[in-house]
């Protein structure tokens, strides 16, 4: 039987992170779960001993504090062999009824917080773990890459800019060191995502019902919340699968529920549509 692997899971305390660390305990593999906050981790880490589960404080929009998560599970394992980059959050608001502020707060935490977490992971893979053993990085995205809504956009943007820089890391990775990445775009799963992410007032020139903005705030939270929302618990198993090999797959994007696949088909048409409209006025290159 092959070794159990390690796991570095950032924002652990709920939703997929909460969700894959359960689900990477009870496969027998080891957790280094982190959150800003580790105490709401604290039933998992009664249930488990240190030899399987270590919970750490993480700010991941602190290069110093992403630092410091690797070298304690360093510490702790010798090794890392997954890392989960998922600590994140949403933001619904129109464009003009979001802060600026708040806007860059968002980028900070989705796109640079990934940002920093990822260079450790492939330094950590490249130069920590043995020799040619790599590992595999998970790179939350989002549905919201195949379809942004109205209201969501400074959150598409963040997800947007996580995927550019993540398919250039892809093809900068040596073969050699055997380094994965995946990127995962889950539809709507029933997550806290709404329940835990700032609420903006809507601006004063979108309220009107039948706007876009207010359809989408309206559809969002019940979409992640209601009785028709898919499992993450379901979720995180086709991601294990791919990370395990029992899936093999090539693909760097993993579109992940029936409305992804919809989503993603819908918007192979539309860039299909527009190269057949424009492909006659191409000039240059």
């Amino acid at each position: 039987m092959s070794s159990p692997k390690v796991w570095l899971i950032t924002g652990a305390s709920s939703g997929f992170g909460r969700s894959m660390t359960e689900l990477v305990l009870k496969k027998g593999d080891i957790a280094f779960a982190t959150a800003r906050d580790p105490s709401t981790l604290a039933d998992l880490s009664a249930s488990y001993p240190p030899t399987q589960l270590i919970t750490f404080p993480l700010d991941v929009t602190s290069s110093s504090a992403v630092t410091a998560a690797f070298a304690k599970a360093r510490e702790a394992f010798g090794r890392i062999d997954v890392v989960f980059n998922n600590a994140g959050r949403n933001l619904v608001g129109e464009i003009e009824a979001v802060p600026e502020e708040m806007a860059r707060e968002l980028m900070e935490l989705n796109f640079w917080g990934a940002v920093a977490v990822s260079r450790e992971a492939i330094k950590f893979f490249r130069e920590v773990n043995p020799a040619g053993a790599g590992g595999t990085l998970l790179q939350m995205s989002s549905v919201a890459t195949s379809y942004c809504p109205a209201a969501s956009g400074y959150y598409c943007a963040s997800k947007w800019a996580l995927e550019g820089f993540s398919e250039s890391l892809s093809r900068e990775m040596d073969p050699r060191w055997n380094i994965k990445i995946l990127i995962l775009e889950p539809a709507m799963f029933k997550t806290k995502i709404f329940q835990n992410s700032p609420k903006v007032p809507s601006h004063p020139a979108y309220t009107d019902p039948a706007n876009a903005a207010m359809q989408t705030r309206g559809v969002a939270e019940s979409a992640h919340t209601g009785k028709g929302a898919a499992s993450v618990d379901d979720a995180n198993e086709v991601v294990y699968k791919l990370v395990t090999g029992e899936v093999k797959s090539e693909q760097l994007r993993v579109p992940i529920g029936a409305k992804a696949f919809w989503l993603a088909k819908m918007k192979l048409d539309t860039l299909k549509a527009t190269v057949e409209e424009y492909e006659k006025l191409s000039v240059g290159m």
